[in-house]
């Protein structure tokens, strides 16, 4: 059995730079929405027998303008939301840094297993993330997911055996496409990837 695995990340949102956001409810920009017609064709041609969302509104939005013309609605996962920050969410970096330097800066050089006050670590992404695919993989079919840049470079680390420290090394830019594929018991990444917005000549495959 195979199973293909599309992650997409949403388009550009409204969050200032220098903000820490994770599961923080932001809508799409200008930018972000022009950016959908582009994600609806790279859909179209990817042919996706489901397509599931992360529960925050500026990927539901994606999903559905992808799901619509496609004719699939939208399930929705929380297991696909951006990684928590607990009570850092929301706040400038640098005010966090000035109010706790010390919780600041050892989260800086061991985010993959430490977690910020009321947050996740790294590890703690990536393990809902790969249950999540082994979930996937099990029921074979191509399927699209409308995520954030955190559980894609969660996903990708684990699918290509890469240390969580090297999470940061992949860029996930707005708009972003990755495809994985599950097949005779191993993952793979295949060589697809979209800074975005996408092109009609790019879904050819």
């Amino acid at each position: 059995m195979t199973t293909a695995i599309r992650l997409v990340r949403h388009p550009e949102t409204f969050v200032p730079a220098g903000v820490c956001a994770g599961p923080v409810d932001v809508s799409l920009t200008p930018g972000g929405k022009a950016a959908l017609p582009g994600l609806i064709l790279m859909a179209h041609g990817f042919s996706p027998d489901t397509v599931i969302s992360s529960d925050a509104p500026r990927c539901l939005e994606t999903a559905h303008a992808v799901a619509g013309p496609l004719g699939l609605p939208v399930t929705v996962d929380p297991a696909w939301r951006e990684i928590a920050f607990g009570s850092w969410e929301g706040r400038r970096w640098e005010d966090i840094e000035q109010e706790d330097p010390a919780g600041y800066w050892e989260w800086m050089e061991h985010f993959d297993q430490i977690a910020p006050p009321g947050g996740e670590s790294f590890e703690m992404l990536q393990t809902r993330i790969r249950i999540a695919l082994e979930t996937i993989a099990g029921q074979g079919g191509r399927h699209l997911m409308v995520t954030h840049a955190g559980p894609i470079r969660a996903a990708l680390a684990w699918v290509e055996n890469r240390p969580l420290r090297q999470a940061y090394n992949v860029q996930v830019p707005y708009s972003s496409v990755f495809d994985l594929v599950w097949e005779e018991g191993k993952w793979e990444r295949l060589p697809y990837f979209y800074p975005g917005p996408v092109r009609s000549e790019m879904v050819s495959r």
